[in-house]
């Protein structure tokens, strides 16, 4: 059930182009779900899914808005990376 509507947030803001206030949106649905259900995921689904929801929580991590902040570190990524490495992740669950 937390799977399902994990995959259901992820497939309606990854098909459309979103604006930063969506983004964000996007980004606090996911994250509020996936971080207070993690032991009922981990219970709920097997392990591997387990692993491509985890790299999706952790694209939203390595998102900075902030362009000044991401030049100086490699491992910030903008908005049009975050989509991108959210949908290639995602094409793994389905």
């Amino acid at each position: 059930m937390i799977y399902e509507k994990l995959v259901q947030i992820i497939s309606h803001y990854i098909n459309k182009e979103l604006s930063m206030d969506e983004i964000l949106a996007f980004k606090n649905q996911f994250e509020v779900i996936y971080s207070n259900f993690t032991n009922e995921l981990e219970k709920e689904i097997e392990i591997e899914k387990y692993e491509i929801l985890d790299s999706i929580y952790m694209h939203f991590d390595s998102n900075e808005p902030n362009e000044q902040i991401r030049e100086n570190d490699q491992y910030c990524i903008d908005e049009n990376e975050l989509i991108d490495n959210i949908k290639d992740t995602y094409n793994k669950l389905v």
